[in-house]
């Protein structure tokens, strides 16, 4: 994916005071059976978006566990 073509931004939510250019990391090959961790910090509304993001995971082929 060109990021500089499709005007992505990604945001570090640390508390640097000038931001760096970061490369992106190469893509994994195949997600079938990867793992990954959302955790739940209770936000409001936080289910919701975890909801999602687990259901787009899932069809990418990843397992998800959630934990809070």
């Amino acid at each position: 994916m060109d990021v500089a073509a499709n005007g992505l931004e990604l945001l570090d939510p640390t508390a640097e005071r000038e931001s760096g250019d970061r490369p992106l990391a190469a893509p994994i090959d195949g997600a079938a059976g990867l793992r990954i961790a959302l955790l739940d910090i209770r936000k409001p509304r936080g289910d919701v978006f975890l909801d999602e993001l687990e259901r787009l995971l899932n069809a990418r082929g990843y397992v998800v566990e959630r934990t809070a």
